[in-house]
């Protein structure tokens, strides 16, 4: 995907031939078709966008890609549904590591418990740690979102005292 400025083309190869097309949105209202540049989109239906290479590529491609904030300008259901149809797909070839602030993607029904990882900041130091859910060997029956924003896994972030914050 190309942004000119102007408008959006994405491009593909095949062999050495180069395809070229403009690339635009279209809306069905009552029975009239109005089109629209991608930059006129939302930056969810943008952002929807950029993942179809990077779809295309771990379906036929043994290669990894990484993103992060993959929830950022979506819908929930929507980066679920994409999460969960990646995940299932037998015949994928590549992977995706993604972050996330979701809980709502913390299924034990989508994910192992080695596929799962928090990022923890400690006060103290300001470093980072990095855990896997695996090492609190949770019930399967466990909610894991529940469980989470309650702060049984850590991986919470630590908020000032909204006193000192000078609202009124």
């Amino acid at each position: 995907m190309i942004d000119t400025g102007a408008f959006t083309v994405s491009m593909r190869r095949e062999g050495n031939k180069y395809f070229v097309r403009r690339v635009k949105a279209l809306h069905k209202v009552n029975d009239n078709l109005y089109d629209f540049e991608l930059k006129e989109e939302s930056d969810g239906t943008q952002r929807i966008f950029d993942f179809v290479p990077m779809v295309q590529n771990v379906k036929s491609e043994a290669c990894t890609y990484v993103i992060d904030e993959l929830d950022r300008s979506l819908h929930p259901t929507l980066v679920r549904t994409l999460v969960s149809r990646i995940v299932t797909d037998k015949n994928m070839k590549g992977q995706l590591i993604f972050t996330t602030h979701d809980a709502g993607l913390l299924d034990g029904k989508v994910f192992r418990n080695d596929e799962i990882w928090f990022a923890e900041k400690d006060r103290e130091t300001q470093s980072t740690h990095l855990y896997t859910l695996d090492e609190f060997k949770p019930r399967a029956d466990l909610d894991l979102e529940k469980g989470y924003l309650n702060g049984r896994f850590g991986a919470i972030p630590f908020l000032a005292r909204f006193n000192e914050l000078n609202w009124e």
